[in-house]
């Protein structure tokens, strides 16, 4: 009878068990084989002018008017979130990740995006709402180019948001942010992706879609 190799169960960084209970992984991209945005095997979307895989790296490149973008194809869940490690060309502010739901431009438009660069801040958006840089950002984590990153960004079941970032050399050094915010950011369908100017260039690995139970 013949041995039947078990499919590995791809853990997501021990990290994310620091500041989440209950992780589970939902799904893992490390962009080892190479494949375009409408294929079925890929998760992802993107403008294959601006954005290609190439030796297991998923490399964004930015254009003027920050016209490119990528997402994943599958929305997320309050109590999802995804976990990455990436590099930067310049590390300039000229690049965002973000989860964003509803229709950009009216009362139901929610965006909770993160701005990796020299000095990571903090991008809320609601109607009439803007939370930025100033809010509850802990740590010195200062971005360099061509240095390996961590992400973590979560949004809780109770409407509470996270974004860890931090050096992949030396997890200590990182920066947290955490908010809660009310009800109209609970329950919703979110979109991850990412957008970037034209000087500006994100090289992404290892993407990892988790659920969890609580953000502690």
């Amino acid at each position: 009878m013949p041995t039947v190799t078990p499919t590995p169960i791809v853990e997501p960084p021990p990290l994310a068990t620091e500041f989440l209970t209950d992780v589970k992984n939902l799904s893992y991209d490390s962009f080892d084989i190479p494949h375009t945005p409408y294929s079925s095997e890929s998760n992802w979307m993107w403008n294959s002018q601006t954005a290609n895989i190439n030796n297991g790296i998923f490399e964004f490149h930015g254009t003027f008017t920050w016209a490119s973008e990528f997402s994943l194809k599958e929305q997320l869940a309050n109590g999802e979130g995804i976990v990455m490690r990436f590099k930067l060309q310049s590390a300039n502010g000229n690049s965002e990740l973000l989860f964003r739901a509803g229709d950009p431009g009216t009362d139901d438009y929610r965006q909770f995006g993160v701005w990796p660069n020299n000095y990571p801040a903090v991008d809320i958006w609601q109607p009439v709402y803007l939370l930025g840089e100033k809010n509850n950002i802990q740590g010195n984590l200062r971005l360099s180019p061509d240095i390996g990153y961590g992400l973590l960004m979560a949004i809780g079941k109770d409407a509470q948001l996270l974004a860890v970032m931090w050096d992949l050399a030396d997890e200590s050094n990182r920066v947290v942010y955490k908010e809660t915010l009310g009800k109209k950011w609970a329950d919703r369908s979110w979109y991850f992706g990412g957008k970037a100017d034209g000087d500006e260039s994100l090289y992404i690995d290892d993407i990892y879609r988790i659920s969890f139970g609580e953000i502690k």
